[in-house]
């Protein structure tokens, strides 16, 4: 259990566990009463009942990511997109993870140095990255991240009436 501190983050952990294998990831979007405690299951506020809620959501997911987000407005479309992004890293084998695990996301060249680096062809890198669907992931974070930070504001809106 954690709290993060950007949307961006949650994304990145979300896509860990599920590559791990082994977790159910649940999302809490709502308040959170500070200070912090020491141990995030102590913690108190609406996130954390939706995070928890979240949780027994995922181990219900079968075939699917095991991860759920629960919140008010956005949180559906967050888990949307999170659960597409996950199938395609959960069904990931471990050579494709020993060639994506040595790319630059979204840098030209990274391609090239990977096959050198691990003495196999250019084309069986472009080959395991178009298998593992990893520029389409790369291409997809933003928008979960976008949506997991909608769904936040919907909680907290701006004091200026909801505009920024």
């Amino acid at each position: 259990q954690g709290v993060l501190g950007s949307a961006e983050a949650v994304v990145e952990a979300t896509l860990r566990c599920v590559r791990d294998g082994g977790w159910y990831v649940g999302i809490g979007i709502g308040t959170v009463e500070l200070p912090l405690p020491a141990s995030p299951r102590e913690g108190r506020g609406s996130a954390f009942v939706a995070a928890r809620a979240a949780v027994e959501r995922a181990k219900k997911t079968a075939d699917r990511a095991p991860l759920a987000v629960e919140g008010r407005h956005g949180a559906a479309e967050a888990e949307g997109v999170l659960s597409l992004i996950g199938r395609f890293v959960m069904n990931r084998s471990e050579a494709e993870w020993r060639i994506l695990d040595l790319l630059e996301p979204q840098q030209r060249g990274s391609q090239s140095a990977v096959a050198r680096a691990l003495d196999i062809s250019p084309q069986a890198v472009s080959k395991a990255v178009s298998r593992s669907a990893w520029i389409e992931e790369w291409a997809a974070r933003p928008a979960a991240a976008v949506l997991l930070q909608l769904a936040e504001e919907n909680v907290h809106p701006a004091a200026d009436g909801g505009r920024k």
